[in-house]
């Protein structure tokens, strides 16, 4: 098999939203503007199907609390030790300035 390589961009919006009406699900996409300016505004994508109910703003987002409901069921949310380890991966992630150097501690 080649290497495959994704990365969340403009171009994987509309398969993940393909991804998620092949499993099933309604989805329903609103609008909800912000200000006068009718540029500022927020999606919003609503996935249904049977009694489960996912919202978040992007399909890409969708279909990850999908698949985390898929993968970790009713028990989806992190256990104090997974809540705590994930904040420690995010505390010693490596840092970069602007023009991608490493900052050195």
């Amino acid at each position: 098999m080649s290497k495959i390589s994704i990365r969340i961009a403009g171009n994987t919006e509309a398969a993940c939203f393909y991804a998620i009406q092949t499993k099933g699900y309604q989805i329903d996409v609103s609008v909800h503007y912000l200000s006068d300016d009718d540029t500022d505004c927020l999606y919003q994508f609503d996935a249904q199907k049977d009694n489960l109910y996912f919202s978040a703003t992007d399909p890409i987002e969708l279909l990850g609390l999908i698949c985390l409901w898929e993968v970790r069921g009713n028990n989806w949310l992190p256990t104090k030790n997974e809540a705590s380890q994930y904040l420690k991966i995010r505390y010693d992630a490596p840092t970069y300035d602007k023009n991608n150097n490493l900052i050195e501690d």
